[in-house]
């Protein structure tokens, strides 16, 4: 897992060419709305919008992983708890979606979070499940975020 703020995104652009094309999408990224899924690269780049993106109770049975793709999750202007985890250590809740790519699991108490602010992205693989949109201190938040799939 890669956490860090978009200021630095060219630090990364060696993870290849569809990561740069990721990180430059999103440090160009002023506050457009779309509903529908935005294209960066084909199929193997792609970006959603959440910009009415609720932050919710810690809950032990909504974490997730992907095998195909790494997210990025960047907060373009909010706050939340970004719960991370190994892979490895968790309970599949569910076995994998391969149409999805996306596989439920339950915590076992082997989680960490860190705070997401406005400008903080991280970068998740297949061995970092997670558990984004947690309630900050101070609680409930409405955030502003973009998720960007990045084919492996």
């Amino acid at each position: 897992m890669i956490y860090d703020n978009i200021e630095n995104a060219s630090v990364y652009y060696n993870l290849g060419p569809r990561f740069e094309k990721a990180l430059e999408f999103l440090k160009n990224y002023k506050g457009q709305i779309s509903l529908d899924k935005i294209s960066i690269d084909g199929n193997d780049v792609f970006a959603t919008i959440q910009n009415d993106s609720i932050t919710y109770e810690k809950n032990p049975d909504q974490w997730e992983c992907h095998q195909k793709f790494a997210d990025i999750q960047f907060m373009f202007n909010g706050e939340e708890m970004f719960g991370f985890a190994q892979t490895r250590k968790l309970t599949p809740l569910s076995d994998y979606d391969s149409s999805r790519d996306i596989q439920f699991l339950k915590s076992a108490d082997s989680e960490n979070y860190l705070t997401l602010r406005s400008g903080d992205f991280v970068i998740v693989f297949p061995q970092d499940a997670h558990s984004p949109s947690r309630h900050p201190v101070g609680g409930m938040q409405k955030n502003w975020r973009v998720v960007v799939k990045v084919r492996l």
